[in-house]
């Protein structure tokens, strides 16, 4: 009876363990997306400066946005496939 609820208790923890780490993922997640909000504001910003001056700022936030971007959407595939491993499992 002790291992059983033992287990029970295991269990139980390892899935609050599971939950937590799946909210702080969704935390982090929407915080890249935030940021990558602000520096497309930021670039559309700069793009309207006719003098050139914020042209090497403006390279560089397009790269920036560029790797954010291919970051994010690989990120979002990893967790497509990591859902559906997670989904066979059960």
């Amino acid at each position: 009876m002790y291992d059983a609820l033992k287990e029970a208790d295991d269990d139980y923890l390892d899935a609050l363990e599971k939950a937590i780490d799946k909210q702080r993922k969704l935390r982090d997640r929407q915080d890249k997306w935030n940021d990558l909000s602000t520096k497309e504001k930021r670039l559309s910003l700069l793009q309207r400066d006719t003098s050139g001056a914020n042209r090497k700022e403006t390279q560089n936030l397009r790269k920036e946005i560029e790797n954010d971007r291919q970051s994010l959407l690989d990120e979002s595939v990893d967790n497509i496939v990591d859902n559906l491993k997670e989904l066979y499992e059960t």
